[in-house]
């Protein structure tokens, strides 16, 4: 058990560090990115730990030099966007395999999730170990 505490006080900086990173990325495609428009053209359905299932809009979009991408949303949601939309895509010109939905809520959705998991993760493992 304690073993198990030891890893979420160790996970939650990691997630920290991962959240940075997505906050880091969200800068640079904000500075550098190509912005353009692309289409949803499905959702992809996970399975989740508890058996449910989670859906995240794949888009379709064309890069500069004419070449289609495809990118999937940061977050998943109840099929919000129909089959069809046009949503604005970013992209930077030498990665756009690497390419982000342009809407703040899937800007921001990436790092806080991590940040978030993260503090929980941190939070819940050092109050059990310090009460243990």
């Amino acid at each position: 058990m304690k073993l198990l505490l030891y890893l979420t006080v160790v996970l939650g900086p990691l997630l920290w560090v991962a959240g940075a990173f997505e906050v880091r990325r969200q800068r640079r495609l904000g500075r550098h990115g190509v912005r353009t428009t692309g289409t949803v053209v499905r959702y992809d359905r996970r399975s989740t730990d508890e058996g449910g299932h989670v859906h995240y809009a794949v888009v379709v979009f064309t890069d500069t030099t004419g070449h289609q991408h495809e990118c999937r949303s940061a977050s998943s949601g109840r099929r919000k966007w129909p089959i069809g939309r046009s949503v604005p895509v970013v992209y930077l010109p030498k990665a756009p395999h690497q390419a982000s939905i342009d809407l703040r809520s899937q800007r921001v959705s990436g790092a806080l999730v991590a940040f978030l998991a993260g503090s929980g993760l941190f939070a819940v493992g050092l109050f059990e170990l310090l009460r243990g």
